[in-house]
């Protein structure tokens, strides 16, 4: 009988232990999955800022130019050319 009661409590005890293990495991396995998407989220948001900033910068730059090879002749004129100025040295076009 007390053989059984050892061997009862053995197992309760490899049981204890192999799930204590595998929650480690898994909760390890969740961490990095999580850690993963994370990052691979902040990848894809900063693709995006890049390719705004991009398309910004191109309308940006276009229409200083526009003002480069002509010119304002009134002031609501220049200050808009100074305004596309500002905001291309803002975003560093």
């Amino acid at each position: 009988m007390h053989r059984n009661r050892v061997y009862a409590a053995v197992v309760v005890f490899v049981t204890l232990v192999a799930v204590a293990v595998g929650n480690v495991a898994y909760t390890n396995h969740v961490d990095e999955r999580r850690a993963r998407s994370d990052r691979e989220q902040r990848a894809a948001q900063q693709r995006a800022a890049e390719q705004t900033k991009a398309a910004v910068c191109s309308m940006i730059t276009a229409n200083v130019q526009v003002y480069v090879e002509t010119p304002p002749q009134t002031a609501a004129g220049k200050n808009l050319a100074e305004s596309y100025a500002r905001l291309s040295a803002q975003f560093g076009c």
